[in-house]
């Protein structure tokens, strides 16, 4: 395989971001040398890459974060940072080949991420020859019954009131059995998501090749008028549906972190469900 396009999909540093703030309103941390240092690693690690594609002669698109909305034009996409990068590019590639490139890993979190910049060179030359390896990640759905939205999630989704004081309202339906929930909100995720933050909340960890779903409601409301809940999270099986009604004036479903945030508020429904097209990962070269 010799890609014709490639997308080079990369993070900004935190550094940049508290540059960029008003000199009196910049945390003391953003003083930090370690910030400096990992800002330089992580963009000497994206000029690494663009030097080994154009020596390749190959044809590549440059992009931060949030700036590109047609993956379709890519048939290969290069994420350039952390786990959060290569999630990102996860999310809207259909049967399009990712790698993840971890460019700094002193500091980022890379667990998704197959490369670094020493070993960046192996693996282009690897996939440019098909003597690769790409492991198929599931993935899921959630799709918004009244505004026809519909986004891959990799991680995890949190569904919650926007404002993290406020009670979250919400009917819950796993399989055939509902219940209205009262909590703080409710985590869904993949395998690949169940180290984070629902793992935090009690789930257990799955193997990454999984294909079975976590959900775990975030402190359920134990009211002494509300008689006692029945779905208090698990693991489920891979054809299980789980659908939630919107009961809050201002809800909220949070996509795999912070970044993509879609209004969930009442009377909106939506249906989560292993997607049909896993994630094709690059991974090793072949032995």
């Amino acid at each position: 395989m010799r890609p014709s396009k490639i997308l080079v999909l990369h993070k900004k540093s935190a550094f940049e971001y508290y540059q960029a703030m008003p000199s009196g309103m910049r945390p003391d941390c953003a003083r930090d040398q370690r910030f400096r240092e990992t800002h330089d690693r992580h963009y000497q690690s994206l000029e690494t890459i663009e030097q080994l594609l154009q020596e390749n002669g190959l044809d590549y698109c440059k992009a931060a974060r949030g700036e590109i909305t047609d993956y379709s034009l890519f048939d290969f996409v290069i994420t350039v940072g952390g786990d959060g990068t290569l999630l990102e590019g996860a999310r809207y590639v259909e049967e399009q080949l990712i790698l993840g490139v971890n460019s700094d890993p002193l500091w980022s979190v890379g667990r998704l991420c197959a490369a670094t910049t020493d070993t960046f060179p192996v693996l282009l030359n690897a996939i440019m020859s098909d003597h690769f390896q790409s492991g198929r990640l599931n993935r899921m759905t959630v799709r918004f019954e009244r505004s026809a939205q519909q986004v891959y999630f990799i991680n995890d989704l949190l569904i919650a009131h926007e404002n993290p004081a406020s009670m979250s309202r919400y009917c819950l339906t796993v399989g055939k059995k509902a219940e209205e929930q009262r909590s703080s909100g409710i985590w869904i995720s993949t395998a690949a998501g169940s180290t984070g933050a629902v793992h935090s909340a009690g789930a257990p960890v799955l193997d990454l090749q999984s294909d079975k779903i976590l959900y775990m409601p975030r402190e359920l409301y134990q009211g002494w008028t509300h008689a006692p809940y029945s779905l208090l999270g698990g693991v489920l099986e891979p054809d299980t549906v789980l659908e939630l009604e919107s009961l809050m004036t201002r809800g909220m479903v949070f996509v795999d972190g912070c970044h993509l945030r879609m209004a969930f508020s009442a009377p909106e429904r939506i249906r989560i469900d292993r997607a049909t097209t896993p994630l094709r990962l690059a991974i090793l070269p072949e032995s």
